[in-house]
């Protein structure tokens, strides 16, 4: 049971860091005046 705890803190912890990376990524975007898709309107863009 401590394994998978432990495994759920690093993942958590992983996923932390990665929102943190894509919140960056808009602002950095944002500056740049680049326009980011959403991953819905992404999905719906590739559908067909």
């Amino acid at each position: 049971m401590a394994e998978f705890e432990r495994e759920n803190q690093k993942l958590t912890r992983k996923l932390s860091n990665a929102e943190l990376i894509i919140e960056v990524q808009k602002n950095v975007a944002s500056l740049l005046g680049i326009s980011m898709e959403t991953e819905e309107k992404g999905k719906k863009g590739k559908k067909g």
